[in-house]
């Protein structure tokens, strides 16, 4: 999600390079709609806009899926709120950036949802 059509143009063709499908929202209220019409493994979010920013979006996600990878991607330092579950991409970011930002935080997702005992092995 971003206000920015080419931000989130250029973020949809590198998740696409990845094999990802790709849903995109030009703001909070639209990018929650659509979180609970679909199911969605990541969430790719601007931190600041106009309306709903990325950090209540995140906030938001997390009251019904605490364990929802959310991305943050921001011009701005300094912490993100609800960390360590939102990962921060700063800006400008390149595809290499997108790209390790997203495998990782998908991993994270998957070994959360694993049973401890089969990480013990």
């Amino acid at each position: 999600m971003d206000d920015e059509e080419t931000i989130r143009h250029v973020l949809r063709d590198i998740l696409f390079g990845l094999g990802c499908e790709v849903v995109t929202a030009a703001g909070g209220e639209e990018a929650l709609r659509l979180f609970g019409e679909h199911r969605f493994s990541l969430t790719l979010t601007d931190r600041q806009m106009p309306g709903m920013g990325g950090e209540e979006l995140a906030e938001r996600i997390r009251q019904t899926n605490p364990e929802h990878p959310v991305i943050m991607v921001s011009g701005m330092s300094g912490p993100v709120k609800g960390a360590p579950t939102v990962a921060y991409l700063p800006k400008p970011f390149s595809r290499a950036s997108v790209t390790a930002a997203v495998q990782s935080a998908l991993l994270s997702a998957l070994l959360s949802a694993l049973p401890e005992a089969a990480l013990r092995g």
